[in-house]
């Protein structure tokens, strides 16, 4: 994710080798975001261990301060169909970063949305890395109404 008035934000495709020296910019308030030890070791895989990295509390933050060209930032694919006014995403090309998410709701749970949505999640079926299959990240096509 980056700002629409950045250098590459006209690429679809991104090398990690061409955010080299970018300033990465991430949440650490949610419980469910990745740690810092785990992205700073997927930078460094992605040879961008040595890129400055700035923390917000939270990611309306990020998407503000990736809005005004302060730094970039490695978001979910799922981001990219999200309308954010001012922002542009690219694919970042090279290994992906696995997520993993658990789902907990008490059995007896009368919510008719609890049974839909784990009755999407047992739908989604865990993708493979680009080369090796699939398209990672993908999930099941939505219902059409």
């Amino acid at each position: 994710m980056m700002s629409s008035r950045h250098p590459l934000a006209k690429c679809p495709r991104v090398l990690p080798a061409q955010l080299e020296g970018e300033t990465l910019i991430e949440s650490r308030s949610s419980s469910v975001a990745p740690t810092r030890e785990r992205m700073g070791a997927y930078y460094r895989k992605l040879g961008l261990g040595k890129n400055p990295v700035v923390y917000t509390d939270s990611f309306s933050n990020v998407v503000m301060m990736v809005e005004t060209g302060i730094g970039v930032a490695i978001v979910p694919s799922n981001l990219r169909n999200r309308l954010f006014a001012g922002l542009c995403f690219a694919e970042l090309e090279g290994p992906w970063q696995q997520m993993e998410f658990v789902a907990l709701c008490m059995p007896d749970n009368p919510n008719p949305c609890a049974r839909e949505f784990f009755a999407f999640l047992s739908g989604y079926q865990k993708e493979e890395e680009p080369g090796e299959g699939a398209a990672a990240g993908a999930a099941p096509p939505a219902k059409e109404n």
